[in-house]
């Protein structure tokens, strides 16, 4: 049961897309999924189990947008 944008989500499995359209990212941003000050890319794909969804200690997940990483050229 993840956080994203600051409610709480009662389900135990989500896919990546589910994920992405739950957090509602605009346009230059990506969604990640917070550990601490770890934040890995969701991807849409991918099926997220319960171990995914909770930090070690057994805590949900905040799930949040962030602007992309690109370069300007």
């Amino acid at each position: 049961m993840p956080i994203i944008n600051g409610r709480r989500v009662e389900k135990d499995y989500m896919s990546g897309d589910e994920i992405i359209r739950e957090a509602q990212p605009e346009p230059g941003r990506r969604v990640v999924i917070r550990r601490g000050i770890d934040a890995h890319t969701v991807t849409p794909g991918k099926s997220y189990g319960p171990r995914e969804l909770v930090d070690k200690k057994n805590r949900p997940v905040k799930i949040e947008t962030i602007p992309d990483r690109t370069k300007g050229l």
